[in-house]
């Protein structure tokens, strides 16, 4: 299974989603494998997406996109190695209680860089925690307002998320 944003997957008239790829870091390259410094390699691999399953609740007409989460469940098995591993996900009493202010999470996409077109690289950059009550400030001239069921970790001095980094990894 895999976790992603709903909105990424619901209401697509014009595309369906086949796969979903493994150890890609450069959508620009035509090698399938990276060798590595002990000249071993790991080769990025598709795996077919079998079911596309959006959390009940979610409304993509909503704003505030609560409940914009959804799972894709892999037609087969994803073959664990020293480079690809799971991420464990914590219970949402566990999440309850993590520090979340000030702390620093770590966003990974291929969205749009400051020329906005997307990047054929991987990127990532570190971001910290903020209070939602904030973030509610910030966003209130969009109309959105964040539940308690949604983190706000914001991008400061030009760094952030942004289209087309939705569904990835934090």
């Amino acid at each position: 299974y895999i976790v992603t944003a709903a909105h990424c997957t619901v209401d697509k008239p014009n595309w369906k989603l086949l796969y979903a790829r493994f150890n890609e870091f450069n959508a620009s390259s035509t090698d399938n494998c990276t060798i590595l410094d002990d000249n071993s390699e790991y080769c990025r691999v598709d795996y077919e997406v079998e079911a596309i399953i959006p959390h009940p609740e979610y409304d993509k007409n909503n704003v505030s996109r609560p409940n914009d989460i959804c799972i894709l469940r892999l037609a087969t098995d994803v073959e664990f190695t020293d480079e690809l591993r799971p991420i464990c996900l914590p219970l949402e009493l566990e999440v309850q209680e993590l520090p979340i202010i000030n702390e620093t999470f770590t966003v990974t996409g291929w969205g749009e860089t400051e020329n906005k077109r997307p990047s054929d690289i991987q990127l990532h950059v570190d971001l910290p925690g903020l209070d939602n009550e904030a973030c509610s400030s910030v966003y209130v001239v969009a109309n959105v307002t964040l539940t308690d069921r949604q983190l706000c970790i914001g991008g400061l001095n030009g760094t952030d998320s942004c289209r087309g980094d939705s569904g990835g990894p934090l």
